[in-house]
């Protein structure tokens, strides 16, 4: 049963392009760095500003822009920290300096004509203007409702669903109203504190948190420029995502994994213009090299057969990708 709930996840969201390169969004870069997306804006600015449509109790306005903002710093400061407390920190200096950057999130307020032409990003969740998800929660870069550069809209059929563990991120399915008042408190309180810059490890918190915030996390994702990794082939598309089917947000997980954190990279790279190869967080065997994945050089004693499976058509995950590597006693060369 808990196996079938977790695959729960796979209604997080749809994305509204295809890509080329690793965990990556957009189409072609030069479309791709347009500077919709939230990782341009953050990079190459000071602020980013937004606005809120919603209506159900747990996704009005004030909710909607608490777990946007959370999200966010979650990312951004989430990721910083955890590099700088890794054995990877003095090869990332600079991304670290850039995810600690004074930032500002501008709130205008409820999305209306006054935001149109105004607002970097829409934060929405209103059958009325998200009226074509079917019960999913998503992420776009073209059709948005009120004519802003991106928008994620919170599914309201998707409020009641109750999030348990971060390995097993969709539990029972139970009513806000059945909630603890005082465990949600203390999941608000935790937002809050992420809000206001308080980074603190997610997954003790995570009984706590209303599950939209799960599902932000999520789209703002997206909304950065990453990629689905769900193990779904419909999903798990050969041209938007990792080589293996990474861990984190981006897949199952209602927390960073070193996955997330890779594609952050990597995005960040790509906005700055700066070419870098290293090593994926996670260490497996292989590069990242320019957004790309690559196989490991004496990967050329794997058979035809075998290499297909590690090629980008067919996707593979993580335990079979290091399997394959054990099969043929490669090991990694870095």
């Amino acid at each position: 049963m808990n196996k079938i709930l977790f695959f729960l996840i796979l209604i997080f969201s749809r994305i509204a392009a295809s890509g080329a390169t690793w965990g990556l969004a957009g189409g072609e870069w030069d479309f791709f760095s347009s500077d919709k997306y939230l990782i341009y804006k953050f990079v190459k600015s000071d602020t980013i500003n937004y606005c809120t449509y919603g209506s159900e109790p747990m996704t009005q306005d004030k909710y909607l822009s608490l777990f946007f903002e959370a999200a966010f710093r979650y990312w951004t400061l989430g990721s910083a920290q955890i590099l700088e407390s890794s054995d990877r920190k003095n090869e990332f200096k600079d991304i670290i300096q850039t995810l600690k950057k004074p930032f500002k999130l501008n709130y205008l307020g409820r999305c209306g004509k006054n935001t149109m032409g105004k607002a970097d990003i829409e934060i929405i969740s209103d059958e009325n203007f998200c009226d074509d998800y079917d019960g999913h929660s998503y992420f776009s870069d073209k059709k948005t409702a009120f004519k802003s550069g991106l928008s994620i809209c919170l599914s309201k059929k998707q409020k009641d669903i109750r999030v348990t563990t971060a390995a097993d991120l969709f539990g029972l399915q139970i009513p806000l109203s059945k909630i603890s008042k005082k465990r949600l408190a203390k999941g608000l309180e935790f937002l809050e504190n992420l809000k206001n810059k308080k980074i603190a490890p997610l997954a003790p918190n995570i009984g706590h948190i209303p599950p939209s915030f799960c599902i932000m996390l999520h789209e703002t994702g997206h909304a950065f420029g990453l990629s689905d990794e769900y193990a779904n082939e419909k999903n798990h598309h050969k041209n938007y995502s990792s080589p293996y089917r990474g861990d984190g947000i981006m897949n199952t997980r209602c927390e960073l994994m070193p996955d997330d954190i890779t594609g952050l990279i990597v995005l960040i790279d790509k906005t700055s213009g700066k070419e870098r190869t290293f090593r994926p967080l996670d260490n497996l065997p292989g590069m990242i090299k320019d957004g790309r994945f690559l196989l490991p050089e004496d990967a050329s004693k794997i058979t035809e057969q075998d290499l297909k499976k590690l090629k980008r058509e067919l996707r593979i995950s993580k335990n079979e990708y290091i399997r394959l590597l054990d099969k043929y006693d490669i090991k990694s060369v870095f």
